[in-house]
């Protein structure tokens, strides 16, 4: 069985964890920047019970033209190919809005 943590320590891991929310970068690229295991990074949002609360598309900057597209969307990400099926796409958002709003 596992011990309660103090609340500094659970206030501190909080906003650990809603600073990388917040940066938009991937959890494992966030904490190898900040010099966090992941691991332990991933134990703490598990155990806050944190749980991604982007309701909307975020735009992905990128420095030169692409042949396609990147859709992120609670933290599920969609690579679109200039030749994408629109159905195949419209059916993936779909999937997408009902298991995550």
């Amino acid at each position: 069985m596992s011990r309660p943590a103090n609340n500094d320590k659970m206030q501190k891991w909080e906003i650990i964890i809603r600073n990388q929310q917040e940066s938009k970068l991937s959890a494992e690229k966030w904490c190898l920047q900040n010099n966090i295991s992941i691991h332990t990074f991933k134990y703490w949002k598990t155990r806050l019970g944190l749980v991604l609360k982007r309701s909307s598309f975020i735009e992905i900057e990128t420095s030169k033209p692409t042949e396609f597209l990147i859709l992120e969307c609670n933290n599920v990400r969609i690579h679109v190919d200039s030749s994408f099926n629109g159905s195949l796409l419209q059916r993936c958002l779909i999937a997408i809005k009902a298991i995550s709003c």
